[in-house]
């Protein structure tokens, strides 16, 4: 039984499967086609002696092959021809195939449709794994905050002493540190006041 192929048009990927008859866009044809440029009977597909044949019947678009208008045309397995500006082919199916009515469906060995890239094909079991980015250089581990702290006090000429003075006097508050390095100047300039003062005295005595 022959099958036709949509190979264009609005029914591209439609397959036609009868029993010979006419080609048209009207309702009783036998392969009903919807395309502008097909008459309501354009054409008609028939058996005969050397084979299967179309013929066209007088219609206002005609029948063509590889460009060229024809009034009919053999048909072999495989071949293709235009009624109007719609590209069909024709098909046989093999000996013993059951015979079916009209079918609409998409053969992707028949017809090519337009496909989106959906990236490269994979071998049968294999998986697509993603790609991962190449690796960063590590940043160089951060200064500890205690090392700063000691690195600008070293700066800024400042003396670490045992008890409050320590490098933790950082820690507090801008009002707090003076507060402590004032009272550390005042008890040393006493220190040295009562220095002087014991110097004195025993000059004295002597």
């Amino acid at each position: 039984m022959p099958r036709l192929f949509v190979l264009g048009g609005a029914d591209v990927g439609r397959v036609i499967q009868f029993e010979g008859g006419s080609l048209g866009r009207s309702p009783d044809c036998a392969a009903v086609l919807r395309h502008a440029s097909v008459s309501r009977v354009h054409a008609r597909v028939e058996r005969t002696q050397e084979g299967w044949e179309v013929v066209d019947l007088d219609s206002r678009n005609g029948l063509s092959v590889d460009g060229r208008r024809v009034p009919r045309h053999t048909l072999e397995d495989g071949a293709e021809f235009t009624l109007g500006d719609l590209d069909l082919r024709f098909r046989l199916d093999e000996a013993g195939s059951t015979p079916a009515q009209e079918q609409e469906q998409n053969y992707d060995d028949e017809i090519e449709l337009e496909e989106h890239d959906e990236g490269p094909e994979l071998a049968p079991g294999a998986t697509l794994v993603a790609s991962s980015p190449p690796p960063q250089a590590a940043p160089a581990p951060p200064t500890s905050g205690q090392e700063a702290r000691e690195e600008l006090l070293r700066e800024l000429g400042g003396v670490r002493s045992a008890g409050p003075l320590r490098s933790d006097v950082s820690q507090h508050p801008l009002w707090m540190r003076a507060l402590i390095y004032g009272a550390a100047l005042a008890m040393a300039a006493l220190v040295s006041w009562g220095a002087f003062q014991a110097m004195l005295v025993l000059r004295g005595s002597v």
